[in-house]
């Protein structure tokens, strides 16, 4: 059943999975990405505070797709505000890097 618990997503759209095998998933309509360390049933929030879509650089609004890199730090598609964000492990905020948005 969709929803915003941390064993729960709404509109998962996109994933990936690091070298330990922990699986990111771009929760869409909950503004957020889940981590799952392998073989869990709940996941924890890495990035959006969930439920809250925002273009400040705490929050997401409908993430579409999302890259890890060797250091784990997520680069994330934030498709409301047409920008990538990149969230270094562990960040409480995420930084703009690339934007299409003028204002």
């Amino acid at each position: 059943m969709p929803g915003s618990a941390s064993n729960q997503l709404s509109s998962p759209y996109h994933l990936a999975v690091d070298a330990i095998d922990s699986l990111y998933i771009c929760d869409r309509s909950n503004h957020r990405i889940q981590k799952y360390l392998k073989d869990a049933t709940s996941g924890t929030t890495v990035a959006g505070p969930s439920g809250t879509c925002g273009s400040l650089a705490a929050y997401l609004c409908y993430p579409s797709s999302i890259l890890l890199d060797s250091s784990n730090n997520i680069y994330v598609a934030d498709t409301n505000y047409g920008r990538i964000q990149f969230w270094p492990p562990s960040a409480p905020n995420g930084t703009t890097i690339l934007s299409g948005n003028t204002s």
